[in-house]
């Protein structure tokens, strides 16, 4: 098995293949020559299979050494051609539109780069569900070496997208290729006086939670499940080492596990005007989240007329609506590690850790505690 970088879903893709080893007693070595596998002189060590990132001339020598070659990448150029095992970009693109669409929004645009083809596949399942649904989806597709540190290229890339982000109707649901480039996508809203998520709710993809919990808001992801990937490659390598048929296609797409909700999408939109102005006041200051009070004085009308119109279109009190989005983040801080009770309950807007453990118990059914061992045992 070869490793392309110490990223860390290379290190999934790993840790997914170490586990089917143990399974099958395995040796798995880590071999970066592997990728020259086509210059190989006699003497070198023979592998039973191989796991890479494929290239043609890989492909080629495993064909005439007859060693089974499993695909790891999306983006290799025999893909189509291989045993491959890969995530499924379409998939991801058809949850990010389901997703942002049942918040509410009607506004929806794609972020990735051009001429790739994982990326190729979340546009093309998140546009296509969205026009499904009567939506269409404005993209923006940046060059591939986007993030090279060219200057010149990210000037251009600067121009665009501040034209692009301008084309879009406030507020509105954008889909982005990785979760880095999402923290690109916040700055430039910002510089445009746009909030996330009161103008623009962002969903990005492959749940780097390095990145994803880095700073405010905090990214909602598609988590793409790079163990399962590497654990049913390794399968798969075993299968034909066994002497079985490749799949039928070759291409083996592993779903998304799961959408891992955040701050940058914890919007509900509405088409009511007075309604749609609250959620985006409530959403631009979720970090001290406002009383009602002082809701109702920013949009500028009486309590009963505010309070009847969410009513209306968001099935919620004003105070419920903030009530929830308060303790969505509580969910996220008891999910994301130990944090102190006591943080978690002042970070959700609540003076005293017993109040806020009545108000989550009341709410959820489970005391904070009890949610906390929950998640954890489930991930």
């Amino acid at each position: 098995m070869d490793l392309e970088s110490s990223s860390w879903l290379e290190l999934a893709m790993y840790a997914g293949c170490q586990k089917h080893a143990r399974e099958a007693g395995w040796r798995l070595v880590l071999d970066p020559s592997v990728n020259r596998l086509h210059r190989w002189r006699p003497g070198r060590p023979h592998y039973d299979g191989i796991l890479a990132r494929a290239t043609r001339e890989m492909a080629e020598a495993a064909h005439k050494t007859g060693v089974p070659l499993v695909n790891l990448c999306p983006n290799s150029p025999v893909v189509e051609n291989l045993p491959s095992v890969v995530p499924d970009g379409g998939a991801a693109g058809i949850l990010a539109a389901e997703h942002l669409a049942g918040r509410g929004l009607r506004s929806f645009g794609y972020l990735g780069p051009r001429r790739q083809r994982d990326a190729d596949q979340q546009f093309g399942g998140f546009r296509d569900t969205l026009a499904g649904q009567g939506f269409e989806c404005m993209p923006f597709h940046y060059p591939r070496t986007l993030l090279a540190g060219r200057a010149r290229l990210w000037e251009k890339f600067a121009v665009g997208m501040h034209q692009w982000l301008a084309s879009l109707r406030p507020p509105a649901g954008i889909f982005v290729h990785q979760d880095l480039v999402c923290r690109l996508l916040i700055d430039f809203c910002s510089a445009r006086g746009l909030s996330v998520p009161g103008d623009v709710a962002i969903t990005g993809c492959f749940n780097d939670e390095i990145i994803c919990m880095a700073s405010g808001p905090s990214l909602t992801s598609i988590d793409m499940g790079y163990e399962c990937i590497g654990h049913r490659a390794a399968k798969l390598l075993d299968d034909l080492i066994s002497g079985k048929v490749p799949p039928r296609g070759r291409v083996v797409r592993v779903p998304p596990t799961r959408l891992v909700t955040r701050e940058s999408s914890d919007i509900f939109a509405s088409s009511d005007p007075l309604v749609a102005r609250a959620m985006r006041y409530i959403a631009s200051h979720n970090v001290q989240f406002p009383d009602v009070p002082d809701i109702v004085s920013e949009i500028g009308v009486s309590r009963r007329t505010l309070e009847r119109r969410f009513q209306k279109a968001v099935g919620r009190s004003i105070a419920g609506e903030t009530l929830r989005l308060r303790l969505n983040r509580a969910k996220r801080r008891l999910a994301s590690g130990d944090v102190l009770l006591k943080t978690v309950a002042r970070e959700a807007g609540f003076r005293t850790a017993s109040h806020f453990s009545r108000v989550f118990t009341r709410a959820t059914g489970v005391t904070p505690s009890q949610y906390r061992a929950e998640r954890q045992v489930g991930t």
